[in-house]
């Protein structure tokens, strides 16, 4: 049975000053770390071996997803920076506009723990990555690499691909469940032995990618918005405040794309190497869109 999780109230949660196992002096810390407290989550079912973990990945997740979970970006003054190639799908092109991210630490949000049946499926509703098939009057546009999957006609013809943006929300799901191992289990409820040989050392390459995934893109747009500071009651130092205006582009409008261009009669396992004939293959998806690769012919001991 999956383990309950109750949140503390935050009137009734006691202040604890940061303090060194081995000392009984308060320790002084930095002040971005100063008020990130062990005792706002208890859990009926402790694990020891993983009591760190939830921390450090809660802060790591909270930068993450102010750009990488709604697909914000860095907005440039030229006009021609505004929209990236993928861009092109969307008709009419998305405005940027200004939002307001709720960065708060206890606020409600459907997507945040404990994890529970209807949190797992506002995430699945959010991110709903399906298959498209994009035209090849786009697909020379983006650079891509020229032996990418090319889909029969029966599917739509063209080419196979996703969002980028769809991909760096389910690695942010990834690394969140991470979180919860009493509740998804040690690797996150993540299971990569369909197309991979399942082992614990593949699954840290999967969080391992998702994570440096993420780092390029924050770092690619480079975010200038400015978090400033609040007096919050039971913390002896500033606060950061998350609740940050951010320039956003419609996440609801590349979703309706994804619908647009969806792959036709994608099949319920999804496509697998033909039986007869060649395919260029990679040992890596290649970072060099005129890669060329190595002819391979037949199965791979992963289909099911």
């Amino acid at each position: 049975m999956k383990p309950v999780y109750t949140a503390i109230a935050i009137d009734d949660r006691p202040y604890h000053p940061y303090q060194d196992g081995s000392q009984s002096t308060t320790k002084q810390v930095k002040i971005w770390e100063a008020d990130f407290e062990e005792s706002d989550l208890t859990y009926t079912e402790e694990n020891q071996r993983w009591r760190w973990f939830p921390w450090f990945l809660h802060s790591l997740l909270l930068v993450i997803s102010l750009v990488a979970g709604f697909g914000m970006s860095k907005i440039s003054h030229d006009p021609s920076c505004l929209n990236e190639h993928s861009d092109a799908l969307l008709n009419p092109q998305r405005q940027p506009f200004r939002m307001r991210f709720d960065g708060s630490f206890r606020g409600s949000s459907p997507y945040k723990g404990p994890p529970s049946p209807a949190v797992d499926k506002a995430w699945d509703e959010l991110i709903n990555i399906r298959l498209m098939s994009i035209p090849e009057s786009v697909f020379v546009t983006l650079n891509a690499s020229q032996h990418s999957f090319k889909l029969d006609p029966e599917f739509g013809g063209g080419r196979l691909a996703i969002f980028d943006t769809m991909h760096m929300l389910h690695c942010v799901r990834s690394l969140w469940k991470l979180a919860y191992p009493e509740y998804y289990g040690d690797n996150g409820g993540n299971n990569t032995s369909e197309r991979t040989d399942g082992s614990r050392r593949e699954f840290l390459n999967h969080a391992d990618h998702c994570a440096d995934m993420l780092r390029q893109k924050l770092m690619c747009d480079a975010s200038s918005a400015i978090v400033t500071y609040n007096w919050v009651e039971n913390h002896h130092h500033p606060h950061p405040n998350f609740n940050v205006e951010h320039t956003c582009r419609s996440y609801e409008q590349l979703a309706a794309t994804v619908d647009k261009y969806a792959v036709k009669n994608l099949p319920p396992n999804g496509f697998f190497r033909p039986r007869k004939g060649a395919v260029v293959e990679f040992a890596e998806p290649p970072f060099d869109p005129q890669a060329v690769g190595r002819m391979s012919v037949g199965e791979t001991k992963h289909r099911k």
